[in-house]
């Protein structure tokens, strides 16, 4: 185990200050590391690596392709992160690099991720759905239908689509 890995171990998933003091110290040399301690099995090392990626992309970092596809793989359904590793990799996409070629896997990741009991998890899917309809206008229009198909949905999930109908013209257009 890496002395970054040990360090996350000590996380006790809950309070985060440990976390918040470490993130000030790392530096875009350690996102590989965080990467692959996200990648793996253990829920814990999960929840704290996402978190510092998290504050890392916060900072205006961005990940590459590679560091990018280990923090989608998370959003696998089947062999995918804990929920909480799930939610902060929902919460960086705009940190993270999505190529052409990588858009419709991401697409499809991202309605499994509106299948949830989470209502957190399905808030930040349709942020995502929009984030990647933003970057990839051939989205927007089915990014538009799934918006619309929301009335059901919890307060906080209704929230965040207010939020992203005032960020994105081309959604509040759609939606109207």
């Amino acid at each position: 185990m890496s002395e970054l890995g040990a360090r996350l171990r000590g996380f006790d998933g809950k309070h985060t200050a440990g976390l918040d003091a470490l993130a000030k110290t790392l530096t875009p040399n350690d996102i590989d590391e965080l990467c692959r301690l996200a990648a793996g099995d253990e829920a814990k090392l999960q929840i704290a690596s996402t978190w510092l990626l998290k504050r890392l992309a916060e900072r205006g970092h961005k990940l590459d392709a590679e560091q990018s596809a280990a923090v989608l793989a998370l959003l696998d359904g089947e062999s995918g992160g804990h929920w909480q590793a799930r939610l902060h990799a929902l919460q960086m996409l705009e940190s993270l690099s999505v190529g052409d070629d990588e858009a419709d896997a991401l697409w499809t990741l991202l309605l499994g991720q509106l299948q949830t009991d989470k209502k957190f998890i399905r808030a930040w899917a349709y942020h995502g759905l929009a984030v990647l309809a933003d970057g990839q206008p051939r989205y927007r229009k089915r990014a538009a239908t799934r918006l619309r198909r929301t009335q059901g949905e919890a307060a906080s999930v209704r929230a965040r689509i207010r939020r992203l109908r005032k960020r994105y013209d081309w959604l509040e257009a759609a939606l109207s």
